[in-house]
């Protein structure tokens, strides 16, 4: 029979501590870059998922189903956006922007500055106003470091080019590209 003793119960610590210490790996794990295109119906959103564990989301699609699918990919506990790019104001990439801001915690917005008539557009910026997330207008000659070997290359607006404040005829045309 086993006796629970002072020396007894040392030694069951000094196994239980090895037996822990055996199953712990001693270098550090990374998970790979991972992208979903997110099947929201009419209209984009993709998400990546960095090896650092950072998530950004490319576009909100038409409505709410964005925030359904994000509960699919992202863990239960994980209510971030790093980075939100909304490519264009169109109500296909912006129709659920507004339900990112109020569900998530969104540590930065991306966006061309393109003047964009939809009042969700406009609501959506004076949410992020109220909220004051950070906003990042792109150019191609500033990439964004993510990462300690990830970096976002900014390929559209080109060098030079702003679109910041300006009304245009096609809001496409003025996508941010990454």
């Amino acid at each position: 029979m086993f006796k629970v003793n002072h020396k007894n119960f040392l030694i069951l610590i000094v196994l239980l501590g090895i037996f822990i210490l055996s199953g712990i790996q001693w270098t550090t794990v990374q998970s790979p870059l991972k992208v979903s295109v997110l099947d929201i119906g009419q209209g984009d959103s993709i998400l990546i998922q960095t090896p650092e564990f950072k998530n950004i989301l490319i576009d909100a699609g038409p409505d709410s189903a964005v925030v359904d699918r994000l509960g699919e990919e992202l863990s239960f506990f994980d209510k971030t956006i790093d980075l939100f790019i909304l490519t264009h104001p169109d109500m296909d990439h912006i129709g659920g922007a507004l339900d990112i801001l109020s569900k998530m915690k969104v540590k930065q917005i991306m966006l061309t500055g393109v003047v964009g008539n939809s009042q969700i557009y406009k609501t959506f910026l004076d949410e992020v106003k109220r909220q004051a997330t950070p906003l990042i207008i792109p150019t191609a000659n500033r990439d964004l470091r993510i990462g300690p070997d990830l970096v976002l290359d900014i390929v559209y607006p080109l060098p030079g080019q702003s679109f910041l404040g300006k009304e245009v005829k096609s809001a496409n045309n003025t996508s941010v590209v990454t």
